[in-house]
Formats: structure tokens, C-alpha cells, sequence
């Protein structure tokens, strides 16, 4: 809106090499107060009990950075996250996102140096898994679920296993690369 006025009246008094030239040095800015630099580079880390869960639901929607969904040991899913991170659950819905606060910031702010890794039961099965990545890579040793929807603006997916009832992969700009799996409506 008014950024955009003043570069047209800027432009229009003569000013536009000048404007251009603010604009390309990083003229324009967002401040953000030193507790939102230290709350967005705060490591987190989770575990969710699967005790009560027959076949959960799993929610991503993270800006950038580099994710990975792996099968272990463990009984439980265990979610790390070099930056902040909001995990909660609902029922069967497990969702793990960026926070509201960070969302708008992420040209100024953005996850791509973020790590997040999603520890999951070996052979667990999801009823329903979303992925929504802005940017980034995307890899998965395992997927089985009756709907899985991932989808990623700019980068890779790469799923080692996939089974699945109903798929859907879309990415923007970048490839994705599943190395055998089973997906009857795809």
C-alpha cells in the first residue's frame, strides 16, 4: 500500500535511481525486537505418546528448510526442531507448524537454516498425513498412510517408501523422487 505510493511519487519527482538503488541496498526493512530473534532461534524438541492413538493424523506446515521423517526405535513420535516450532495435538491430529508470528516475517525471518526431524515407529501408519513446505528439501524413509498430501513451493521431496491409498505430490518449482512405493489413486 503506502510503500508502494511513495516509490510511485518518489519515481515520478525524479527520485527513481535513487529509490531503486534504497530498495536494492536493503533500504526497506522489518525490526524485530531481540525476545522474537531469541524466541525464533530456540531449539525444540518433543515427544508425542502414541498410546491413545490407533492411526493418527499428521499436520506439517513449515516455511523452509531441510525435513526428514524418519522410522526408528522408538514407541512414540519424537519431533526436534533447530528453531521454534509449535507441536500440539487433537485427538488423532498431530500438527506441527511455524509459528503465526513468524509466518509474515519469513522473507526477513525465514526457517531455511531450519532442521526438523520427525522421529516415527518403524512401519507406523498414519490415516491422513498433510506436508505443506515453503522451501526446502523434504525427505522421508518411509510413508504409510491412507491419504498423503505433500506438497513443497521450491525444492525436493524424496520418499524412499511410499504406500499409500490416495496421493497427491505436488511441487513448485524443484522435483520430487519416490524410490518404489504403492499408491492406488494417485
Amino acid at each position: 500500500g503506502i510503500g508502494f505510493v511513495l516509490f510511485i511519487a518518489a519515481s515520478a519527482a525524479g527520485g527513481f535511481s535513487e529509490t531503486k538503488e534504497f530498495i536494492q541496498n536493503g533500504g526497506i526493512t522489518i525490526d524485530f525486537s531481540s525476545d522474537d530473534l531469541l524466541e525464533y532461534n530456540t531449539t525444540t524438541e518433543q515427544t508425542i505418546s502414541l498410546e491413545d492413538m490407533d492411526k493418527p493424523n499428521l499436520e506439517v506446515e513449515l516455511t523452509a528448510g531441510d525435513f526428514e521423517i524418519i522410522e526408528s526405535d522408538v514407541k512414540d513420535i519424537v519431533i526436534k526442531s533447530s528453531k521454534k516450532i509449535d507441536i500440539s495435538t487433537d485427538g488423532n491430529r498431530i500438527r506441527i507448524q511455524t509459528p503465526e508470528k513468524f509466518r509474515f516475517m519469513k522473507f526477513k525471518m525465514s526457517n531455511e537454516d531450519n532442521d526438523v526431524t520427525i522421529q516415527i515407529p518403524e512401519g507406523m501408519k498414519f490415516e491422513d498425513v498433510k506436508m505443506m513446505i515453503g522451501a526446502g528439501e523434504m525427505s522421508c524413509e518411509s510413508i504409510f498412510a491412507q491419504k498423503l498430501k505433500m506438497e513443497i513451493g521450491a525444492g525436493t521431496i524424496n520418499v524412499n517408501h511410499l504406500e499409500c491409498e490416495k496421493t497427491e505430490i505436488s511441487v513448485g518449482a524443484g522435483e520430487i523422487i519416490v524410490d518404489e512405493g504403492k499408491a492406488k489413486d494417485m
